[in-house]
């Protein structure tokens, strides 16, 4: 990618980004197929660890902190919730509780 006036230099990180989101939209069973086979490499490397895997210890530690970023999505997911305007209601609810309102202020005669 030559470099224009204006536009600065990408770095590795957002080339790599481009190209992994290019691969995804052009064949997403490819991209997954291969994800999926560098996972299972990983595993039999002994770079990643299952939980089952884990020694009791270990085993809390992460639990725990599944707890923690559970108990923190789930307050923000209320905060933002809490701050959402109510919804409006439609034009032809409010003239029906209008309606009644009149009806229930009128005398009976």
């Amino acid at each position: 990618m030559a470099k224009t006036t204006g536009q600065r230099k990408q770095s590795r990180a957002e080339i790599q980004q481009r190209y992994i989101e290019r691969e995804k939209s052009e064949n997403p069973d490819a991209y997954l197929q291969k994800e999926s086979e560098q996972w299972y490499a990983r595993r039999r490397c002994g770079k990643v660890k299952t939980i089952g895997d884990l020694t009791e210890r270990e085993r809390r530690c992460i639990r725990k902190r599944w707890h923690e970023r559970q108990h923190e999505s789930r307050m923000r997911h209320r905060k933002a919730a809490t701050n959402t305007p109510p919804v409006t209601p439609d034009r032809d609810e409010e003239r029906e509780a209008t309606s009644q309102r009149r009806r229930i202020c009128q005398k009976p005669q």
